[in-house]
């Protein structure tokens, strides 16, 4: 902290015992002598807050029971940081960010505002090791759900969840369509607004030509009996096609 004096000032204090020559004015101009004001260091204003990156993650379990466990997870995981609440909106851009020229085999963006991004979502299926893609309450329009379900033929997506995401007949009756040419072997359409009608009819037909292993419908516009029947017809189909 003090200063330091020149050692030619010091070789002639100790030639000539005495009083020490008087230390030169500090540089920053005090006139005291004594000890200099250091200039504080000012750490950097934080950064703003910025929507959540996902962080790449190995191993059978990321932050719970994500992947099913029919699945190996030999590929990197990707999930969003746990949030109290749906807080981050997600840009088209931002998600295709995030798997561009990746490896990743599990996608999870539950909980995210990205509602709109639809093109982003299908282009997202393009990733060749993509496996399982988790779309749980994420405000998902229609036509979202439409540009995805077309989509899924021309990927190798096996998992797809899109629980609370308020899908009606016209949602379900897009991804009916597409889910017979897809790989997908399980399916969760929980917690939406699913009733029996003319899109129920069409999953149906769907299933019989390509049994779907695992199809969850709880929580929808249907009576415990009406789900009771639906499930039992789908394993009537499942028993046709010759599949356990």
């Amino acid at each position: 902290g003090r200063h330091a004096i020149p050692s030619e000032r010091l070789d002639s204090a100790l030639r000539s015992p005495g009083t020490l020559p008087p230390s030169p004015p500090p540089a920053d101009g005090s006139a005291d002598g004594g000890v200099a004001d250091t200039p504080s260091l000012v750490p950097p204003p934080p950064a703003p807050p910025l929507p959540p990156r996902f962080a790449a993650a190995t191993g059978k379990e990321v932050h719970g029971p994500l992947a099913s466990p029919s699945l190996p997870q030999s590929q990197p995981l990707l999930q969003p940081p746990p949030l109290s609440q749906s807080q981050w909106s997600l840009g088209g851009a931002s998600l295709l960010e995030l798997v561009e020229g990746s490896q990743l085999r599990l996608l999870s963006l539950s909980d995210n505002d990205i509602g709109g991004c639809g093109r982003s979502l299908a282009r997202m299926l393009r990733t060749p090791s993509l496996r399982e893609l988790e779309l749980v309450n994420c405000k998902l329009r229609s036509d979202d759900v439409s540009l995805l379900a077309a989509a899924l033929p021309r990927s190798g997506l096996q998992r797809l969840e899109l629980a609370k995401n308020a899908l009606a007949s016209n949602e379900l009756a897009a991804l009916a369509s597409h889910l017979a040419a897809s790989k997908v072997e399980d399916l969760g359409l929980e917690s939406n607004e699913l009733g029996r009608g003319s899109a129920l009819s069409a999953l149906e037909h769907a299933y019989s030509k390509r049994p779907i292993a695992n199809l969850r419908l709880e929580g929808n516009r249907l009576s415990q009996r009406e789900l009771a029947d639906l499930m039992a017809s789908l394993k009537r189909l499942r028993s046709k096609s010759g599949i356990d």
